[in-house]
């Protein structure tokens, strides 16, 4: 049984942002026949659009592997769909348009990461979900916002058959060319050297100065070569502050402490070095986030006491997550974070691939594929992840193709008014660590103010 909170709410993603131009009671009846999902002829009387239901919802068809997609998929108007049929019918004298492509089913398997609930065995040594398992790899869409094409699609239907009109909305643009950007820096590593062994590395296998050495892994007042944040908090800043009000945002992920290996180094947020950074972060009023450290994606129970000792000791109350290693494990472990306080998760990404692990750049509500559940808890797509620009599945990138691949990548967030969301390490910032990643950070924040200057000229 698929549940109307959820139902509305797919639908309502398909057409995008409106509002209502009416304010009678029959308002909500006009909205929810504007499009429909069914396969009742009696439910198509009155409905403007109707998306055909497919078998996917039906009782022993759905979390059954038989009922997975078959490759190739089929093309609905140049976008590959999932499930349906390709093909289009007028009925109701004209009035009707029936599509029986079941973008809805599509949309809600790829929303809800309903792939990974029925392919539960498929996890690698971080219980992460492989990206080259997904459909989005495999069916080889993963560079495509395909939901946000079907939008795009629908919307203009709606505009072409003055839909609009007839039931009583105006379709919502946004007036920039992102509805949000969020500026994201993970504190993984903050300082290069720690306490004795740190110096003993400094001193015989970095051939660094004792007394300057004795300052990095007791002090970290030196300069260090992962202690970039000065200068990517500062180009941060500069661009929020040359964007519209409200536009960008930047979150600054801090790590407690744990002891397994694959979430060193760890760090005290008592330390100068620490203390300086957060300092700075919130002198330039940027937020702050949980950054889930491996250990606690794996045993979700100790949530509550990871984020208890990050809100004391940094004096907040934190609502943002990103999982180390974007190890965010089950779906419905989102249910954990939001049980802690968490009210936005910024981990939705494959760490081997970019591009649109759940179809689009828009921010999602968290649907439960168990519970066929809609819940008030927002899963933000990540667009950039620094690491990937390097090597993806094998291939090494140069400065031009990573350049090249992140302005087309920014260029189709914009197109679709989406959610732009980077991620940038600061151990990789510096030329001493990697030769290219801080100058193309550079540039990609130039990039994005011109992305937005040129949605403003064109607004006027």
């Amino acid at each position: 049984m698929l549940n109307d909170r959820v139902k509305r709410y797919v639908l309502d993603f398909l057409v995008g942002k409106y509002s209502s131009l009416i304010r009678e009671k029959t308002a909500i009846y006009r909205l929810e026949n504007l499009i429909v999902y069914t396969n009742d002829p009696l439910e198509m009387k009155d409905a403007g659009i109707v998306i055909y239901r497919s078998d996917f919802f039906t009782y022993g068809s759905y979390g059954n592997l038989e009922a997975e997609p078959q490759l190739p998929l089929q093309q609905w108007r140049g976008i590959p769909i999932l499930f349906g049929e390709a093909r289009e019918e007028f009925i109701n004298d004209g009035d009707t348009l029936v599509i029986y492509a079941d973008i809805f089913a599509s949309a809600y398997y790829l929303l809800s990461r309903y792939e990974e609930l029925v392919h539960r065995k498929e996890r690698d040594e971080f219980g992460r979900f492989p990206a080259e398992l997904s459909l989005p790899v495999r069916a080889g869409f993963i560079s495509r916002p395909i939901i946000d094409e079907y939008t795009e699609v629908i919307r203009s239907i709606i505009k072409e058959r003055r839909l609009d009109e007839r039931h009583g909305i105006a379709l919502y643009e946004e007036r920039n060319a992102f509805s949000k950007i969020y500026l994201t820096h993970n504190i993984h590593q903050p300082y290069s050297y720690k306490g004795l062994s740190g110096f003993r590395q400094a001193v015989f296998r970095d051939k660094i100065n004792p007394f300057k050495a004795l300052d990095l892994a007791f002090f970290h007042r030196s300069k260090d070569k992962v202690n970039s944040f000065h200068h990517l908090f500062l180009e941060d800043f500069k661009l929020i502050e040359d964007l519209p009000e409200n536009l960008a945002k930047a979150i600054i992920f801090v790590k407690p402490k744990s002891s397994l290996p694959a979430d060193k180094p760890s760090y005290s947020l008592r330390s100068y070095a620490m203390k300086k950074i957060i300092s700075l972060a919130k002198l330039y009023k940027f937020s702050l986030g949980m950054y889930v450290p491996l250990a606690t994606s794996l045993d979700p129970t100790r949530l509550k006491g990871n984020k208890s000792s990050l809100d004391k000791a940094l004096k907040d109350n934190l609502l943002c997550s990103r999982c180390h290693l974007l190890a965010q494990g089950e779906s419905e472990d989102l249910m954990s974070l939001h049980s802690v306080g968490i009210k936005h998760d910024f981990s939705m990404a494959y760490s081997e691939v970019g591009g649109f692990r759940l179809g689009t750049c828009r921010a999602v509500k968290f649907i439960n594929p168990n519970l066929r559940a809609l819940f008030e808890f927002t899963v933000h797509p990540i667009t950039i992840v620094d690491t990937t620009l390097i090597e993806e599945q094998g291939k090494k990138r140069t400065y031009d193709e990573a350049k090249e691949y992140v302005e087309q990548m920014i260029r189709l967030v914009a197109r679709h008014q989406g959610e732009l969301c980077l991620v940038w390490h600061n151990h990789l910032y510096d030329r001493a660590n990697h030769p290219w990643l801080g100058k193309l950070y550079h540039s990609v924040v130039a990039f994005i103010k011109d992305i937005v200057e040129e949605k403003q000229e064109t607004e006027v």
